[in-house]
């Protein structure tokens, strides 16, 4: 399994803890240049329409704190990472 893998996996076991319809929640990855010509990995978050308010929380505290754990990973490895959801405006890179 490789390491963007087992960030997949455990974002999406993080987001089947905050939502509703656990059963709903996919987590799809996409490796993408920037334009700094360093490749960026883009996690992106989908849930059922019903859960998309908890996953983003109040003022958007949930998804800050995903973004928060991903960076963390990221520079341990010294990789670039973005996560995204459905509907998510706020489409910061990591």
């Amino acid at each position: 399994m490789s390491r963007v893998e087992t960030i997949a996996g455990a974002l999406k076991g993080i987001v089947e803890i905050i939502v509703t319809l656990p059963k709903h929640v996919e987590v799809t990855t996409k490796a993408s240049g920037d334009t700094g010509a360093k490749e960026v990995t883009c996690f992106d978050i989908s849930v059922h329409d019903s859960d998309r308010g908890r996953l983003l929380g109040k003022a958007g505290a949930n998804m800050r704190a995903l973004r928060v754990l991903l960076n963390s990973a990221a520079y341990v490895v010294g990789a670039r990472y973005r996560v995204t959801c459905d509907g998510d405006s706020h489409e910061d890179q990591l």
